[in-house]
């Protein structure tokens, strides 16, 4: 199949992913940032990829660790050995051990992906890297009932959100061309610029969900006592179901950090949607103070949602919408 076929059909899939994993305003994001590209299917096909990794360890976290670690492997191969092993792999199992594969749209894309330096960045690994990395911070926020360090939501904005940005950036010619022109200094503003949006990106997620991850204890909204312990296997971390006050004052709180959130320090290129998506979150915080909850445009996906195959009608109207 030629490479841009590749494209397309894991563009069409990241676009499925999407907007099966996110809510609907979140994913109208995702839209907005890839339209505004040089190489939108790009965007679909990358984001996609990782949203399809976060919802294949959710569904499999939601069985057994040996299906998380069948996940984890399958990926790992697919950009490591390349895609025939990765599928030998997962088809190695007892008839009926597996489902579907979840990558099997994004297998060709990712495999011509790998060890190419004219995409995404010079380093030949960078795409294996930005990939490896991120399964292992989607994976251990799985784990994660409570953050327990202050700074531990900072260091997964960095890499579930801020490098696939960075990664999509780096390829728009403009910027590229922006990027020219600064010193190092000044190039590493725009950097910590993306990675404090994504931190109040992810926060948003974090906030959004509370309350339905609440009665199981599911607390991503502070960190742990000093004497707490959590980490990657969510050894020792105690359980603590929020109400909706809680939820309430840390909403708040957010809102009152946000007000001060300018997109002067973030490259010229994402100004604009970064401009937009602050003003969906205050509108939605002001929203989720003023009537005590979100919008049905940010109410998260439960999991049955999310885990589903399109139907008939979806799949009609993606195809007559073209993508």
């Amino acid at each position: 199949m030629p490479a841009n076929d590749d494209l397309r059909r894991a563009a069409r899939a990241g676009r499925r992913a999407i907007r099966r994993g996110l809510a609907p305003g979140m994913a109208g994001w995702v839209d907005r940032f890839a339209s505004a590209q040089d190489r939108p299917d790009f965007v679909w096909a990358l984001a996609g990829t990782l949203a399809a990794s976060a919802l294949a360890l959710e569904e499999a976290f939601s069985h057994s660790g040996v299906e998380v670690q069948a996940i984890v492997w399958r990926l790992h191969e697919l950009l490591g050995s390349g895609r025939a092993r990765a599928a030998q792999t997962w088809n190695s199992g007892p008839p009926g051990s597996r489902g579907a594969d979840p990558f099997e749209d994004f297998a060709p894309w990712i495999e011509s992906q790998v060890g190419r330096p004219s995409d995404a960045a010079s380093d030949p690994n960078a795409f294996q890297a930005l990939v490896t990395r991120w399964i292992d911070v989607a994976n251990e926020r799985l784990t994660l009932r409570r953050y327990h360090r202050p700074d531990l939501r900072r260091r997964h904005a960095a890499v579930l959100i801020a490098a696939p940005i960075d990664s999509i950036l780096a390829l728009d010619e403009s910027t590229g061309d922006a990027r020219e022109e600064m010193t190092q200094a000044e190039s590493n503003a725009p950097r910590e610029g993306i990675v404090s949006f994504a931190e109040a990106l992810l926060a948003v997620w974090d906030l959004t969900e509370a309350e339905r991850l609440a009665p199981i204890g599911v607390n991503r909204l502070a960190p742990a006592e000093a004497a707490g312990f959590g980490g990657f296997y969510a050894m020792a971390e105690e359980m603590e179901a929020l109400d909706a006050g809680e939820i309430e004052r840390r909403a708040g709180e957010f809102a009152a950090s946000i007000e001060a959130f300018s997109a002067s320090g973030l490259p010229r290129s994402l100004h604009p949607h970064a401009e937009a998506v602050i003003a969906d979150i205050k509108s939605e915080l002001a929203r989720r103070a003023g009537e005590g909850h979100w919008s049905r445009a940010f109410e998260p996906r439960p999991p049955e949602m999310r885990h589903r195959d399109p139907g008939l009608w979806e799949k009609i109207k993606e195809k007559l919408s073209g993508s």
